[in-house]
């Protein structure tokens, strides 16, 4: 895939992963029902260069039955979530549904980013969809405007 190089410069650190209930703020938000469970995961994309500070933070939301995605996200870094739900559930995206915003940090993408709340930022949502039109993963990534360039 076109997005091989960015795993391996722009390395992902999971920083937190739980099973929620959406509630209807994140429902807005996301376009899913409310009241229902999924898993949360929450990671830090970081700078190309040693010691560089987070470039985004980002929540994405998955099936609460995939458990297997829980187990093995976190012992590879160098993957998407997408191509491990592929991997392990042979589910393929083809598909990505994305809108990208000027907005400012939350105090939650400010305190994990390292960030002032109140930042100017890029919100990039994205929902990842089959072939046969369902919805396989949801992602919700802030990119502070003093965050290092990608490359």
């Amino acid at each position: 895939p076109i997005w091989d190089g960015l795993q391996h410069i722009n390395p992902r650190h999971i920083l937190d992963i739980r099973e929620i209930v959406v509630s209807r703020e994140l429902a807005a938000q996301i376009h899913v029902s409310a009241r229902r469970d999924v898993y949360s995961i929450s990671m830090i994309r970081m700078g190309s260069k040693r010691g560089a500070p987070p470039i985004a933070w980002t929540s994405e939301y998955v099936n609460r039955e995939w458990t297997k995605l829980v187990a093995e996200a976190p012992k590879h870094p160098e993957k998407l979530m997408i191509e491990l739900i592929a991997e392990l559930y042979g589910k393929t995206c083809v598909e990505v549904r994305q809108s990208i915003e000027a907005t400012t940090l939350t105090a939650e993408a400010a305190a994990n980013l390292n960030e002032s709340e109140g930042t100017p930022c890029l919100r990039i949502r994205r929902r990842y969809v089959s072939a046969r039109g369902k919805t396989l993963l949801i992602t919700v990534s802030y990119h502070p405007v003093t965050a290092t360039p990608l490359i």
